[in-house]
């Protein structure tokens, strides 16, 4: 790959930022990571006749499944442009050298971060050190004999994570405040928040998050209104990560995050459908309305209506009354931007981050709470009825179906049940994609 100047590295990095929004295939954050983590964390209903889904849902994921594999290709071919561009950072402008070298960290930091949640063991094991993630590919590879000789083995779920945090660390220290829609300081601070809570490292992570909410500048605002965040063209004040998608530019709206969730007559395949329903919600809870009523609308054309539009809910039930089953709005335009991280979870990581570490960091719990039930046009919470299984249902409240519940349920170390299935704990083998077989064929270290 020939590199002459900050222009090639960049256009490079514009290759990684479509790899990382699935290039029309929905992999990584163009739909599957949400998709899967709903999935197997047990949020989600999957109906249909495509088995990669299917086996997904039901627990039996298989190392030829075209989803893992997928995944697993696009994320590895990102990491590869983004070695290539660390290892051409001498052509790069003395102005941009910072900002290409922190964008190409901050990209490789995320994938690894995902390969490591999904393939490989879950942190909290107390055997990170040992237990198998994804192999640490972290130089480029320049011509096929280099890549018939690179078997690289498996590296441990404490080194990919160390891995992950350096390079997100370095991004954060390398990047301006603000980058337009690619990756910035904040944002390479809200994954280290993420990642530090994946951990249980209560103090980092609040601090972390802390800095992303008070210390922008005022950049990261949390929207009035709860559903002003979903269907967007642009860039919001609570966006803080997002993967920019247009007409021309999207994760597919045949079988993509709008087609699956969407289950309406004129619009959508509706395969993906929500196993808990909005029941956890206040009466006058914005984000879960028991009206369930909305307009929903896509391309400029109306495609549901209900008398009581006006209610900011983001459920809505199935207008075929063959089926009654409930879907959420939040995926509703194929066209549409898809926010990776909000403000709004930076809120909730303080939160429970400080709760669990008995500290304040920025701010109490509760008082982080409020600020999100004060959007959803709820009255404040006392602090008696705040506790850590509050703080729970809050992320399902606040963050449901973008891409959380697999994760959270290894972190607080949960368990699910499927039909006709035993309790399935955390740290199942059902909970970890297999390395895919196309990749155990040709490297026989894996």
């Amino acid at each position: 790959m020939p590199f002459a100047s900050s222009a090639d590295l960049d256009k490079a990095l514009v290759g990684a930022y479509s790899l990382l929004g699935g290039q029309g295939l929905r992999t990584l954050y163009g739909g599957d990571l949400q998709i899967m983590a709903e999935l197997m964390g047990g949020d989600l209903y999957y109906e249909g006749i495509n088995t990669d889904l299917s086996d997904l849902f039901e627990l039996q994921t298989k190392a030829d499944n075209n989803i893992v594999t997928l995944n697993w290709t696009f994320a590895y071919n990102l990491i590869a442009t983004c070695n290539a561009v660390l290892e051409n950072l001498d052509v790069a402008q003395a102005a941009e050298k910072n900002r290409i070298e922190g964008e190409a960290k901050a990209l490789r930091g995320i994938a690894y971060f995902e390969l490591a949640r999904y393939y490989g063991q879950p942190w909290g094991t107390g055997t990170e050190n040992s237990d198998l993630a994804v192999p640490l590919v972290l130089q480029g590879i320049t011509s096929a004999i280099e890549a018939d000789q690179a078997k690289p083995r498996r590296a441990s779920v404490g080194q990919v994570y160390q891995q992950v945090i350096s390079d997100l660390r370095s991004a954060a220290g390398l990047l301006p405040a603000s980058n337009g829609p690619r990756a910035d300081k904040f944002a390479a601070q809200a994954f280290l928040a993420r990642v530090h809570l994946q951990q249980s490292n209560w103090a980092v992570a609040a601090a972390y998050a802390d800095s992303v909410i008070a210390h922008s500048g005022g950049r990261f605002i949390l929207l009035n209104s709860y559903r002003d965040n979903f269907n967007n063209r642009s860039k919001t004040t609570e966006d803080v990560f997002i993967i920019n998608q247009n007409e021309l530019e999207n994760s597919g709206n045949a079988d993509g995050l709008a087609s699956l969730f969407t289950g309406l007559p004129t619009f959508g395949l509706g395969n993906l459908y929500l196993q808990f329903v909005p029941f956890i919600y206040d009466l006058d809870d914005q984000r879960g309305s028991t009206s369930y009523g909305f307009e929903l609308e896509a391309n400029g054309l109306t495609l549901a209506e209900a008398s009581d539009a006006d209610i900011p809910s983001i459920f809505y039930t199935q207008v075929d009354t063959s089926r009654f089953e409930f879907f959420t709005v939040k995926y509703a335009n194929p066209f549409a931007h898809i926010s990776v991280i909000r403000l709004a979870e930076m809120y909730l990581t303080r939160a429970e981050a400080n709760w669990m570490n008995n500290s304040n960091t920025g701010s109490e719990p509760l008082d982080d709470i409020n600020e999100l039930r004060k959007r959803a046009g709820l009255d404040d919470l006392d602090q008696a009825d705040l506790d850590l299984d509050y703080i729970k249902e809050e992320w399902a409240r606040e963050l449901g179906y973008e891409g959380f519940a697999l994760h959270n349920l290894k972190r607080w170390k949960g368990s699910i049940s499927i039909s006709g299935s035993a309790t399935i704990p955390w740290n199942s083998p059902l909970l970890i994609l297999p390395i895919p077989q196309r990749e155990k064929e040709v490297n026989s270290n894996l």
